[in-house]
Order: C-alpha cells, then structure tokens, then sequence
C-alpha cells in the first residue's frame, strides 16, 4: 500500500523524493485538489448512475394466449425479474391456475388503496380540526384533552375505512384504460423493471410474436419490490 504523507510546508512541483530509483514526485497544492475533485466528480457520476439503474418503469403488454404470456414470464425470471415484479390481469381467471403466472391479487383489482390513502388524509385534517375547535373554544380547560383525542381519532378511523370501503367497490383506475382490451378476451400482463431490465424484456418480446405492446406507466418504487421478494422468501421458509 502507498501511503502519501502531507508536510506542513510547501513543496515546488519539481521536487523529487524517495530514495534511490523508487522516487516520487510530489505535485502541487492545487494538482493535489484536482485530483480529489476528479475523484469525487467520479464517485458522483456512479451514484448517479446507480440511481438511474433504479429508475422503475411499468411495461403493459397483452396477448390472446396465456401459454405465450407464461413463456414470457418465465424468460424474464430466468434473466433475473423477480416475481413480485411481473404480473397478469384477465377476466378469465379460472384459466390461470394452469399456467405459471403472477395473477393480480384481488385487492390490486380495486381502487381500495388510493380511496384509503385519501380517506386518511382527510380524516387526518379533520381530526385537526377537531383538536384546533376543542383548544380554541376553551373546553380543554373543563373536560381535559381525553374525549377531543378520542374523538379526533373516530374521525381519522371513520373517513378512512368509509373512502376505503368506497374504493373497493370501484376498480383500480389505473387498468381502465384497458378495460376494453379485457372485455374482448385478452389478457393484460405488466412487468415493472429497472433501466438495466428494459434491454432483457426487449430480447424476450422478439421471441414471442403473439405479445403486442399497449402502454406505459409508473411503477412501483424499487425498495417496495425488494421487500416484497424478502417476505415471499420468508413465507416459503418458515414452517
């Protein structure tokens, strides 16, 4: 290992040290800091492009033949997708138990999340509400906090299951757009993949004929997937 040591003077830039042939020329102050910039502009560009690799994008594909959307699906797990990033939408779903394929599970059908998620950011405001009125009118000071923090959280549980319960009765909008392509017997299939993934599902897609492209979106955050992965493997251990 070359250890570098810094004295505490200036050294002109040519100037040799070290004895002998092995003889080390000592650069510059300012070369010196040159160096550490190039190094860290490097360390910046692959942290950069490390994030670029984890840039997600949702690929939608549909098919007449669920054997074709299976064969896909096992190529793009044979070149490293996992699972939790492939899945299938289909009106017939007594057929899929046949094939090897990640159908979309009920809850993702319905708008639940998205009606939830709303839900509990109004609940959220209203309970504020609640807390502000009870503060502001002077009743803390007779009847204490106690019932105002139980009934601002009635109001945050009650709007959230009510807009979740909303949702789901209403599907996801997010397959809308494809609704039609469902009601005339197709199947939907989307894949979400990083940016060094996208080149494995065009090699796939060549092969298979049968597979038309139908849209893009956004995807789920990389961290999420990675998650999800772990706990299937966890289930698969555990007795």
């Amino acid at each position: 290992m070359l250890s570098v040591e810094i004295f505490p003077f200036a050294l002109d830039s040519d100037r040799w040290i070290g004895p002998g042939a092995a003889r080390i020329r000592v650069g510059s102050i300012q070369g010196s800091q040159t160096i550490v910039e190039d190094t860290n502009n490097e360390n910046k560009t692959n942290e950069n492009e490390t994030n670029e690799d984890k840039a997600m994008e949702r690929h939608f594909l549909c098919s007449a033949e669920l054997r074709a959307l299976e064969q896909l699906e096992m190529d793009l797990e044979h070149g490293g997708v996992v699972r939790p990033q492939i899945h299938v939408l289909t009106n017939s779903e007594a057929q899929l138990g046949d094939y090897h394929l990640h159908e979309v599970s009920s809850l993702m059908r319905t708008d639940v999340i998205r009606k939830g998620l709303l839900g509990a950011a109004l609940g959220g405001l209203g309970a504020a509400l609640v807390l502000i009125l009870a503060s502001a009118s002077g009743m803390v000071a007779t009847a204490g906090w106690t019932p105002f923090v139980m009934l601002a959280i009635v109001v945050l549980g009650f709007c959230t299951w009510e807009a979740g319960f909303l949702g789901f009765q209403l599907p996801n909008r997010r397959f809308l757009a494809f609704d039609h392509l469902l009601r005339t017997g197709k199947h939907l299939f989307f894949v979400d993949l990083r940016s060094d993934q996208r080149e494995l599902l065009e090699r796939a897609l060549l092969r298979a004929p049968d597979i038309e492209r139908v849209g893009r979106g956004d995807a789920v955050p990389w961290w999420l997937i990675v998650l999800q992965e772990r706990f299937h493997r966890f289930v698969r251990w555990a007795p």
